[in-house]
């Protein structure tokens, strides 16, 4: 009976870890001014949110963070000359646009099926 309920902790413990998945390839909060203190190797210190005082929110993200997480989207993350996306991952232009005439600039994977064309295609 003792060993049922060991196992009954550990499937329940590894059920939770599994649910942490999408948390941490998402990344920890992280310090822009500091980048290399708070994220390890190979992933950048993005922000994740945009408001009238600028963009916040940010976490570390690496290139497995940018796949999609049970068939959805990964949450964006912000990119421009100063906030580099991950080795691996392009800054792109969003599909979607903030008004008539501008898209926000997110990290993508290459060749994303989400991501506008880069030569003036259709």
């Amino acid at each position: 009976m003792r060993h049922f309920w060991i196992l009954i902790v550990v499937g329940v413990w590894g059920a939770c870890a599994l649910d942490e998945r999408s948390d941490y390839l998402i990344g920890r909060q992280c310090r822009p001014d500091d980048p290399e203190q708070s994220c390890d190797p190979l992933q950048a210190c993005l922000p994740h949110r945009q408001s009238d005082r600028g963009l916040d929110n940010f976490r570390c993200r690496d290139k497995a963070s940018f796949e999609p997480i049970a068939g959805d989207e990964p949450p964006l993350a912000y990119c421009d000359d100063v906030y580099l996306c991950p080795p691996g991952v392009e800054c792109r232009p969003d599909r979607l646009r903030v008004d008539v005439t501008i898209r926000p600039l997110v990290c993508k994977l290459p060749g994303d099926v989400f991501s506008p064309p880069v030569d003036g295609g259709p």
